[in-house]
């Protein structure tokens, strides 16, 4: 009987321990499923600010390069109106010179 009694003791503790380590398990699985969660969000948030600030750079650059853009623009307008004002008082000067004639010389 004591034999008996032991083997039925032994089997007890054997469930018990396979039941606390199947529970153990399924806890422990759940606890890193749920870390894994709060991971991926943290990550898709660092990656959606992490989105953001570039954008805003390049929305920056985009900003700066049009300024240039307009302000080169601007500049290469006011070099061609003064070439053309110049090309333009260069002939009139050149139809003057051609015009030109010397006085004649009294004798």
């Amino acid at each position: 009987m004591r034999r008996e009694l032991s083997q039925e003791f032994a089997r007890l503790v054997r469930e018990e321990v396979s039941k606390s380590a199947v529970a153990t398990l399924a806890a422990s699985g759940q606890q890193a499923e749920q870390a894994m969660a709060v991971l991926a969000k943290a990550l898709e948030d660092r990656r959606t600010e992490e989105d953001r600030a570039i954008y805003a750079v390049l929305e920056n650059l985009e900003s700066q390069s049009f300024v240039q853009f307009v302000s080169l623009k601007k500049d290469l307008d006011t070099v061609a109106l003064n070439t053309d004002a110049g090309l333009r008082d260069t002939q009139q000067e050149l139809v003057q010179l051609t015009d030109y004639k010397q006085p004649l010389r009294a004798k």
